[in-house]
């Protein structure tokens, strides 16, 4: 009879206790609980957010170092080649023609800008290679193009060049086209557009030149002037907004 007691006390022990019917919750309860979830749907997303944020800036902080991405370092002075002669002809340039030597009514006074293919177009010649050459050797070039093709027997080719410019847009007091100088530099271009405005991300200017993009830490550039960069009738400065 003992056993029997123990063996039934002790499965009274295992079963679990009966659930008692839960009460409705009270409408103060009920408010309570939909504002701690609100409060913990709010967190959550603002560390999504924090977290887009960072990953945001550790992308660009990688483009920026030219580590990935078609953005490269900026060019030095020692790399930017011919910057400093301003008789080679570039892509952007817009040239002057004068085509003399033939008959009169196949002659005149052309204006040819330089595509991004560095060609020009001459009459009866077509496309013509222009980028990289000096106005001398464009001239010499189109004159002998003309004799060896025996369109013109005596050619006489006249080069010369408009004024060039660079681009300079986005966080600057005015944004405006700035005549090119040899010895134009992004800080010297930036200047002559009144400076950076109160809101530029003067860590991160662009510098589209060609196809490529670089970027220019134009803070660095101030402490350090050896570290501006040389530019190029052409080139295009573009200072974005910070986001803070």
């Amino acid at each position: 009879m003992a056993i029997i007691t123990t063996i039934v006390m002790a499965k009274r022990n295992l079963d679990p206790a009966p659930r008692l019917p839960s009460a409705p919750l009270s409408p103060k309860t009920t408010s309570s609980l939909m504002a701690a979830k609100t409060f913990n749907l709010r967190a959550s997303f603002f560390r999504v957010l924090a977290l887009a944020w960072m990953l945001c800036f550790v992308f660009t902080g990688c483009m920026g170092s030219g580590s990935g991405g078609s953005m490269t370092p900026p060019p030095t002075s020692s790399t930017a080649g011919d910057a400093s002669n301003p008789d080679i002809i570039r892509r952007g340039d817009v040239l002057l023609i004068r085509l003399t030597g033939v008959p009169d009514n196949e002659g005149g006074v052309y204006e040819e800008t330089v595509i991004d293919e560095g060609t020009i177009s001459m009459p009866l010649l077509g496309s013509f290679k222009a980028a990289g050459k000096t106005l001398g050797q464009l001239k010499s070039d189109i004159e002998a193009a003309y004799r060896d093709k025996k369109i013109y027997a005596t050619p006489n080719v006249t080069v010369s060049q408009s004024q060039r410019f660079i681009n300079v847009l986005g966080e600057v007091r005015a944004p405006q086209r700035v005549v090119y100088t040899p010895d134009m530099t992004i800080l010297k271009a930036i200047s002559a557009c009144g400076g950076f405005t109160d809101y530029a991300q003067k860590r991160e200017v662009k510098l589209s030149r060609g196809s490529k993009v670089y970027i220019f830490n134009a803070v660095e550039a101030m402490r350090d002037p050896s570290k501006d960069i040389p530019l190029q009738a052409g080139d295009q400065i573009q200072v974005p907004r910070t986001i803070f």
